[in-house]
């Protein structure tokens, strides 16, 4: 299910899944209200209809496997009972058998941090909070990662931090949805605003523009972009007559390609780090580099090449950046 929907199913090639069954000594969870008490694997429980577990007990079970705490890990739980609303957050996401629907959702909280963006309280609890009403004196701020809040609708859209999306028009929606700010979000339904009508964390459909951006750069925080390098990055030395290829191979995704582009830094004739040499390197740009092509491997995984040769260059120390 989880792999059915974007991105996950645009990045799939580089999730590991390792599915584990545990047994709990007790069927069920507790329940509150109702006195019930299970001694379960994750020490799940319903509260007014909410299930939530213990974070502890599931990365105590995913610390077992070392290859799935190499770089980052996500616990989804599974309960063998049934609840209204499912929850996410943490790196973990908790959902009844009958509720996996949800997964793409809760995931969105527990790997993406994301907010949700319907306007009411979930669960059944006589105390949980009541949306507020409208006050008319809420200050703009952010939400992020995608919600803004205020009173003012117009000092929101100026100051929102999706302006760029805004900005991009209806060629970059490639939802075919409007992007603006609409109100309702986070649990409330007034001084809360949302960048699409709809959204995964609303009402179930796919994610919004910047929500799906937003999971997109937690996939890049945590897998490299480029998967191979040829060489490797290091000291290189190309003599006065001499030319060097110099090749990445980008990740891959499911239907699109990566754009690389090549930029060259000239550092000067001093050897960088050096009490002569120049500082500051990893924030210069660089020009870009057009003496590039690309190609296709024997297995149709996409290569991007440079070529740099010496007698383009004044003698000195260069930094190839892609």
């Amino acid at each position: 299910i989880l792999f059915a929907g974007d991105p996950y199913r645009e990045y799939q090639s580089y999730f590991n899944v390792t599915a584990l069954h545990l047994q709990s000594k007790e069927a069920g969870c507790d329940r509150i209200p109702g006195d019930v008490e299970k001694d379960t694997a994750c020490d799940a429980v319903v509260r007014w209809q909410t299930l939530t577990c213990n974070p502890e007990k599931v990365f105590s079970y995913i610390r077992r496997f070392p290859e799935a705490m190499a770089r980052d890990h996500q616990g989804i739980v599974i309960v063998n009972d049934y609840a209204d609303v499912a929850t996410g957050g943490g790196g973990v996401a908790t959902l009844s058998k009958a509720a996996l629907a949800l997964v793409n959702h809760e995931v969105g909280h527990a790997f993406g941090t994301l907010l949700d963006e319907y306007d009411y309280t979930p669960g059944t609890d006589p105390d949980r909070p009541m949306p507020p009403g409208r006050q008319g004196n809420v200050p703009t701020r952010e939400l992020r990662p995608n919600l803004m809040e205020g009173s003012d609708r117009e000092d929101v859209l100026v100051h929102t931090y999706w302006r760029n999306w805004i900005e991009a028009g209806e060629a970059a929606w490639w939802n075919n949805s409007k992007v603006s700010v609409f109100e309702g979000g986070n649990h409330q339904p007034f001084e809360v605003w949302r960048p699409q009508m709809g959204c995964m964390m609303r009402d179930g459909s796919g994610f919004c523009v910047v929500c799906m951006e937003t999971m997109v750069k937690q996939i890049y925080r945590r897998v490299r972009p480029i998967d191979r390098l040829d060489p490797e990055p290091g000291k290189l030395t190309i003599g006065p007559k001499e030319d060097r290829i110099f090749q990445v191979w980008p990740m891959q995704p499911r239907t699109h390609d990566l754009e690389v582009t090549w930029r060259l830094v000239a550092l000067g004739i001093n050897e960088p780090g050096t009490s002569e040499g120049r500082t500051g390197v990893a924030e210069r740009e660089g020009e870009v580099y057009r003496r590039s092509a690309v190609r296709t491997d024997v297995d149709g995984r996409t290569i991007h090449g440079a070529e740099i040769r010496a007698k383009d260059l004044d003698p000195g120390w260069y930094r190839l950046k892609v």
